[in-house]
């Protein structure tokens, strides 16, 4: 440790590098404060089918800039730029899941990973996701075909119809 008088300030060398590397230190830029998923239909997550995952992430001094990523069991899904806030505040980043096989999956976020916002991690939100039977329509539809007449026997009649959109378990055609 040195010491070094100037125009009457005593600084030593190892208080004056502590006061430069408190300056120039980078301060966290945001960090990751939730991830929500969400609530599918029937309760169940289901292989192969689109869900929301939100991220929230808290503004830091210099406000909620950088990229935020989502993992799912350490694969990386997305990663997207969040950009603006104020000190105190929250930015958010959705994300589309799509689980592409049965069983437990961790979801973790991730924010920063630059000099100016080092990386800050989520906890891991377990999700358990299974295979999904697709519902069945149901309802009534017609042919169209009406009348009296002769009886036939021992022929085969095929009808054909075409769905154009299901509701709440009814087929219109």
């Amino acid at each position: 440790m040195s010491i070094t008088k100037r125009a009457g300030y005593t600084l030593t060398t190892l208080g004056a590098m502590a006061a430069i590397a408190a300056f120039a230190a980078p301060a966290a830029n945001a960090d990751v404060t939730g991830v929500t998923v969400q609530t599918p239909n029937g309760g169940n997550y289901c292989a192969n089918q689109s869900y929301s995952v939100t991220v929230t992430v808290s503004t830091g001094l210099l406000g909620a800039t950088g990229p935020v990523s989502l993992l799912d069991n350490g694969n990386l899904v997305s990663t997207q730029n969040v950009t603006g806030g104020l000190l105190g505040g929250s930015q958010t980043a959705v994300f589309a899941w799509t689980p592409s096989s049965t069983g437990n999956h961790s979801l973790v976020a991730t924010q920063g990973g630059t000099l100016l916002s080092p990386t800050s991690t989520s906890q891991p939100v377990v999700e358990a996701v299974t295979t999904c039977i697709p519902p069945v329509a149901t309802g009534s539809f017609s042919t169209g075909l009406n009348g009296t007449g002769s009886t036939i026997t021992n022929n085969s009649l095929n009808i054909g119809a075409i769905i154009t959109s299901i509701t709440s378990g009814s087929a219109a055609r």
